[in-house]
């Protein structure tokens, strides 16, 4: 089974600023970085220096603009530069991202 038929949905390669905040630490980590192939259920973050797999952290997508959606996720996956790949970051898996965040999927799934 090729990887394109075991997700659930569609991943949307749009590049949108993201903050995560590190849950739990003291002064909550705060990283800014891009996100790409959103679902509603998540989201890949490239980031120089990501969190490790397991940590839980706060996700705000459109940092710094006037309309933000924010939800709580865990890494789940961590992504080096390989020969294929020079992206380094990591896969986020969020909580109960809710209505707003599927709107904002559905809505990207239709741009050109």
């Amino acid at each position: 089974m090729g990887q394109g038929e075991r997700r659930k949905w569609r991943r949307l390669e749009h590049g949108l600023r993201v903050e995560l905040v590190v849950v739990g630490q003291a002064g909550g980590s705060t990283m800014h970085a891009i996100g790409t192939h959103l679902s509603p259920e998540g989201l890949f973050v490239q980031i120089a220096n990501p969190p490790t797999e397991g940590t839980r952290v706060h996700v705000t997508l459109g940092a710094g603009d006037s309309v933000q959606l924010a939800a709580e996720g865990v890494v789940t996956n961590q992504f080096v530069p390989t020969d294929a790949s020079d992206v380094t970051g990591v896969g986020i898996a969020l909580a109960d991202a809710g209505a707003p965040w599927r709107k904002l999927y559905e809505w990207l799934s239709q741009a050109p």
